[in-house]
């Protein structure tokens, strides 16, 4: 569980720093960098969704195990 929670922070910061370029990106490649940045900082958003809705699950399994074992 350890290991996924670091995975979620490190994905939110990999998207959070893909939005601060799209951001600020200028020059004569603004319009395909800001699309690049756009499209990888979609991809860490789903990304992240699915890490938090794994990490949700175990949490629930292992909180359901825990209420049985001590029966």
């Amino acid at each position: 569980m350890e290991l996924l929670n670091q995975l979620l922070a490190d994905t939110i910061t990999l998207r959070e720093l893909y939005k601060k370029h799209h951001w600020q990106v200028a020059g004569p490649t603004f319009y395909q960098l800001h699309l690049l940045f756009d499209r990888h900082a979609e991809r860490q958003d789903e990304l992240v969704d699915a890490i938090a809705e794994r990490i949700q699950l175990l949490a629930a399994s292992v909180s359901r195990w825990l209420m049985t074992w001590r029966r």
